[in-house]
């Protein structure tokens, strides 16, 4: 015969290891307000996608008739390393025309990152700030440039503000 506390026990336990598999399933659900804010306070402390460069480009695109800067390109003289600028799930890891993306999703922000060559993280890995993600691939003009891109809803953000101005721009 079971026990009301033996009962109890169980119940509790159950809801425990549900909570647990939800966590473990997709931890950027969880707390999305806070993770939204802390995104957000993150401003001015990225650090650099790849190790070495030689030049940062802020890329324009046309939205409503108005020119916006949209994406960050960098650029280096060889293929190197690069590395997640803030933490995130991967919610997409793919090509279009041979040339491989990697999108990342933290709170209710997502970070695209281009120019990429084939991707060592999958959709549903969660990554931490600083962990490779993939090499910089040579683009048909012979350079080697990765590009990054914020979005949040339908709205896309300048990703200079997001870096260290010392350390890489």
């Amino acid at each position: 015969m079971v026990s009301a506390i033996q009962t109890l026990y169980i119940i509790s336990m159950r809801a425990f290891y549900f909570l647990i598999s939800i966590l473990l399933a997709n931890p950027c659900n969880l707390l999305a307000q806070d993770s939204t804010s802390l995104f957000e306070s993150a401003k001015g402390s990225w650090a650099c996608p790849i190790q070495k460069y030689s030049g940062v480009k802020k890329h324009k695109v046309k939205i409503n008739k108005k020119w916006q800067y949209k994406i960050v390109q960098f650029f280096a003289d060889s293929s190197y390393d690069v590395k997640a600028v803030f933490d995130g799930l991967v919610v997409s890891s793919g090509s279009v025309n041979g040339v491989f993306g990697v999108i990342t999703k933290f709170g209710d922000y997502y970070i695209t990152y281009s120019g990429l060559d084939k991707p060592i993280v999958n959709k549903g890995d969660f990554i931490k700030r600083g962990q490779k993600i993939s090499t910089v691939i040579m683009n048909a003009d012979g350079t080697y440039m990765t590009g990054i891109a914020i979005k949040r809803d339908d709205d896309y953000f300048d990703p200079y503000i997001w870096f260290q101005h010392k350390s890489c721009l």
